[in-house]
This record gives structure tokens, sequence and C-alpha cells, in this order.
């Protein structure tokens, strides 16, 4: 009895405990954590979002009004839905822990996906250590509560590689064991039928313009007629103040109609599509299985989160041409037009213009218009006009040295492996994944802030080329318990490390620059103002009722009691004197608010200052 269960404890996978694991301690340390910066805008953002179906009744689509829109909205929008469904609505703590755990649940979903991509090259040990080794970086924990955006663009792109890389190894072995001999006899069907649908759907997305102008034409046409005729008679019976009211009101209202209409078909068509291929054309049918299905979503997803992740859809799209060559071209053509689908669906700007609000999100994210300057090894810059070496080395302090030590151990195995097929598509998509992208950010100038978050998901292939590293290092080891030390010893640095930074895992610098001591005033720290909440916590404590409060910065992030005034460059109106001032170390505020003040409390890690309190002010100007 006791064999047997010891038996089936061992069959059980390595990374289900360590997810649970996981999971446990973070919902054991869900409330240390405070609200990052963006989160209220981000979160606001997916509100509006949700308001979005009035269009269809007020005619005017809810925005924000900012770059915000050029953000995909569906993970957001997802969280709020959740936290409607499991928060106290009157509770901004409980609002708050419910977001956060769902950002560190859909990391661990990250954790999975890159253990099964680990698998696919190497063993369990292999695959463990590295997944281990990435699940526990500072860096990634850090921002696995508190970022909405970084971590789970990471998270689903993992997903979508894992699942469509899956994808073409299942279908691409259904079509070499199951060849279906009608394919041949329905294809010119096939073709025109596809071909026709999507003309009469470009011709609704780009023809956008042209049916504008018609229309106007039309309308004009009616007002300026002196007896209208039958178009003309239809017109004034249809409109309530047809030729009494301007044309451009009746313009604006076809217009509207025409979106609306044109949303609704595009919602419903691929419906259609499917209804006649599942009645007319079996070899497509049997490429609508699950496995193409929820890749194809999952990749919509990422896109609708950020709208770089179809570089996962290029990845997919590159091993299943390899593996399938001209066979995957029906594959791939059903992959992206689900995907496109669930973008189009899930992105309500994208709704009244698609391809035009498209391809403005594209260009604002590629070049986002983030006006604040950059510390970098003691001197600030631009977001725009960086050193080259600005990516390359915050990577190289962020990470903890296990990882560069297996990186170069992976690319040597690598090498020695060079000519078998497994390292050859490793080293493909380890190019194609992080090499060649990060190259190209770097050339181009491409705007960048807040260290690496924003190119989270570039960087899971150096773990991937750090388990290889492992895989060839384990084939000289025979003894398991020598292999488990190995594990233990290069994913300590980043426990340790989080332990002691705790809840600001985030700021972590490994000691190529002597820590976060080291990287103090020289690189950032406490950029997304979590110090805040634990200054909060102090004020909480310490301040009698009635007690003004000046906050530096993101005063929303202090979560101080309702009998407390908060005063911050974001009101208009000002307290004569203040009885605290409170002051992160980002840009030096707290060297340049207050300065006659004397310092009374400092939020500390490792002795790097992130945030001071200071005592009373003399005047109401900081």
């Amino acid at each position: 009895m006791v064999r047997s269960q010891i038996a089936n404890f061992k069959k059980i996978s390595p990374i289900f405990y360590l997810l649970l694991i996981n999971i446990l301690i973070g919902v054991l340390i869900l409330p240390s954590y405070g609200d990052s910066w963006d989160e209220f805008k981000f979160y606001k953002y997916a509100n509006l979002t949700l308001r979005s179906f009035e269009w269809f009744q007020t005619g005017e689509l809810p925005t924000f009004g900012n770059t915000y829109d050029n953000y995909g909205p569906v993970y957001v929008a997802g969280v709020t839905l959740i936290t409607r469904l499991f928060a106290d609505a009157g509770d901004d703590q409980s609002i708050s822990q419910v977001r956060h755990l769902d950002v560190f649940l859909t990391f661990q979903g990250g954790v999975y996906a890159f253990y099964q991509l680990c698998r696919r090259w190497m063993r369990v040990w292999a695959a463990f250590g590295a997944t281990l080794l990435f699940s526990t970086q500072p860096l990634f924990w850090g921002h696995a509560f508190i970022s909405p955006k970084d971590i789970p663009v990471m998270a689903f792109f993992l997903i979508s590689m894992h699942l469509g890389l899956g994808m073409v190894d299942k279908v691409g072995a259904q079509r070499e064991n199951q060849p279906d001999p009608g394919f041949s006899q329905n294809k010119p069907a096939l073709v025109v039928f596809t071909g026709a649908w999507i003309l009469i759907l470009s011709l609704l997305v780009f023809g956008t313009g042209i049916f504008e102008a018609l229309f106007s034409n039309l309308i004009h046409s009616f007002y300026a007629a002196d007896q209208p005729d039958g178009l003309g008679r239809l017109f004034a019976a249809i409109a309530e103040d047809a030729f009494s009211a301007p044309a451009e009101i009746y313009i604006q209202k076809g217009m509207l109609f025409f979106r609306q209409t044109r949303f609704l078909l595009l919602l419903l068509s691929p419906l259609f599509l499917i209804s006649v291929y599942q009645w007319k054309f079996r070899p497509v049918k049997n490429l609508l299985s699950w496995p193409v299905v929820t890749a194809g979503v999952f990749l919509g997803l990422a896109t609708s989160i950020r709208i770089l992740s179809p570089l996962a859809g290029v990845l997919v799209a590159g091993y299943a041409l390899l593996k399938m060559g001209r066979r995957s071209f029906q594959l791939l053509a059903v992959y992206s037009l689900i995907a496109i689908y669930v973008l189009y669906l899930t992105w309500p700007y994208l709704w009244p213009e698609p391809w035009g609000n498209l391809i403005e999100s594209v260009r604002v994210m590629s070049q986002y218009p983030w006006l604040g300057e950059v510390l970098f090894n003691g001197s600030y810059y631009p977001s725009t006009d960086l050193p080259w070496t600005y990516l390359p080395v915050v990577l190289l302090i962020q990470l903890t040295e296990p990882v560069w030590i297996l990186l170069l151990t992976g690319l040597i195995y690598w090498w020695r492996k060079r000519t078998e097929l497994n390292s050859k598509f490793l080293g493909g998509l380890s190019f194609g994944w992080f090499v060649l992208p990060v190259t190209g950010l770097i050339l181009v100038q491409a705007p960048l802030y807040d260290n690496s978050r924003q190119v989270f998901f570039l960087l899971p292939p150096i773990f991937l080329l750090g388990g290889w590293g492992l895989e060839g290092l384990f084939q000289k080891i025979e003894r398991p318990i020598f292999k488990a030390l190995i594990i233990i010893g290069i994913a300590i640095p980043g426990i340790v490390s989080g332990m002691r930074l705790h809840p600001y895992q985030y700021i972590y610098y490994n000691r190529l620059v002597g820590g976060v001591m080291g990287a103090e005033r020289r690189f950032e720290l406490d950029y997304w103002g979590l110090s805040y909440f634990e200054a909060a916590e102090y004020l909480n404590t310490v301040a009698p009722p009635n007690t003004r409060i000046w906050a530096a910065g993101p005063s929303h992030l202090l979560p101080i009691r309702s009998d407390m005034a908060l005063y911050s460059l974001d009101q208009e109106f000002r307290a004569e004197s203040y009885d605290y001032v409170v002051a992160m170390t980002r840009y030096d505020l707290d060297r340049t608010t207050f300065r006659e003040s004397e310092i009374l409390y400092e939020v500390t890690r490792e002795g790097a200052l992130l945030t001071v309190i200071k005592g009373a002010t003399q005047s109401s100007d900081p």
C-alpha cells in the first residue's frame, strides 16, 4: 500500500508541486502588496471597455482619450469582471488583492507553459531546473502581483507558443497518418468560396472611405434635387426630418449604421464560414480541431493584451513551414483567422475602424510617447534617446548570476550539438524570439523605461538555453541527489534575494553592480511606487486625526485613513502647512521636496532607500 502511494507520488510531474508551492506562498504574502503606479488607470480603462456595447445605443464608443486606447484591453477587462464577482465592491483592499491574485495566477500559467516548452528539448530534471530558475527570478516575482500588462503578456505569449507548437505537431501527425483524398477534388470550390469571403470582408474593412464618399454624394444629391426620385422618396419616408435637418446629420447616422452592421457581419461571418466548411469541405473541418482553435484563441488574446504578441504566431508559422512545408498553408490560414477574429472581438477600439485603429495602435506602441526620463548608470536620459547599452546592461544586472552561467553553458552545449535537429530548432527559436527582436529594439532606439519590464515576453529563450546547458551537464551526472543539489544551488540566489527584498522583489540587482545598494541612484529602483503602501501603513499607525499629508509623486498609492487629508500636485487646493511629507527616491523627490523638513521614517530594503516620511513643514510650497 505504502509502496503504491510512493509510486503514484513519483508519477506526478514536478511542475505541479512547484505550482502548488508557488500558489500557497503567493496567497500568504498577497496582503503585503499595495497598488502599483499604473493600476488605477488600467482598471479605469477596463471599466470603460466593459461599457463598449453602449456604442450600439448611443453611437459613441467609450474611450480613455489617450494612448491607453491603443493597449489591448482583454486582460484587464477580464480581471475586472472577476473582481466584480469575488471582491467586496466597497473594500478597496479586497479589490486590490483579487486583482493581484489574478495576475499572480496568470504568471503561474506562464510558468507551466514554459516547463512544457522545456520538455520539448530536455528531460525532466533539466526542464524542472530551468523552470525553477525562471519562476524564482526576483524581477519576475516582484511584477507577478502588481503588473497587469507585462506579466500577462509574457504568460500569454508562453501559452501561445506552447499551444502553437503543439498544434503543428498534432495536425502534422494527423495529416501524415490520415491524408484526406477528397481535398484535391474540393480544392477549387474551397479556394473560390474562401476567396469570395475574404474579398467581401476586405471591402467592408478597407473600403470605409469609398463607402463614405459614395453615401455622402448620394445624400447630398437628395438634398440638391428639385424633385426627389425613387431613392429620394424612400429617403424622405425613412428620415424623420428629411430636407430640414442638415445633410451631415444623416451622413453621420448612415456611417454609424454601416460600422455597426459591419461589426455584426465580421462577428457572425466566421460562424457561417465554419458551418459551410463543416457541410461541404471535410478536409478543412479537420483543421478546426481543438488544438487549432485553442492555439488561435490564445494568440488572439495575447495580441489583444499587447500588439507585439503576433511574434508568437510568426515563430509558430516558421515551425509549421519547416515541419509541414506547403501542407501547412491551410493550417496557418485557419490559425490566423481564429486569432484575428478573437483580437477583433475582444478589442472594442477596433470595432468602428478595424484597420485604421489597428495601424494606429501598432504605430503608438512601437514608438510609445513616454515623456519621463530614465535613470541609467547615474544619468537621466529621454526614453527615446537611450544609450545602445541600456537594454543589455539592465538585463545583465537584473537577472540572477546563475542565469548567465547557465546561458554560457547552454551556448557551449548548443554549439557542440548544433548539427542535431533539436539543437538547430532551439537555436533558431532563440534567435527569432530573443536575439532578433532585442537587436531590432536597440537599432531603432525604441522608447524603453522602467528597466526591462516591457520586454519580459522576449526573455524566456535565455532560460531555455540555460536549461539546455543543464541538460548537457546532467548527462554526465547519474545520481539524482547531485542533480537536485545543482538545481537548488542555481535557485537559491533568487529565492534568498526575493525574501530579503519582499515585497519589492522587482528592485533586485545582482552582484555585478553591487546589489540594490550599488544600484541606488544609479539605476531605477521602486519605479512602481510600491513603497508608498508601507509608508501609508506607518502613517495610519502614528498620525492623529485631521493630519495633513503632502505626497510627492503618485499620491493615489497612499491608502491613508479617511480622517486624514491628503494633498499633492494633482489637486488644486493647498494647506498652509503639512504635518507629514511622503516622497519617493525616484527622480530624487526625497531630496527636492520640502528640503528643510526632518526625516522621521525611511522605507528601505538591503540598505537602499525607497521612500522617506518627513515631519512638519513651514509652508505650503514643496
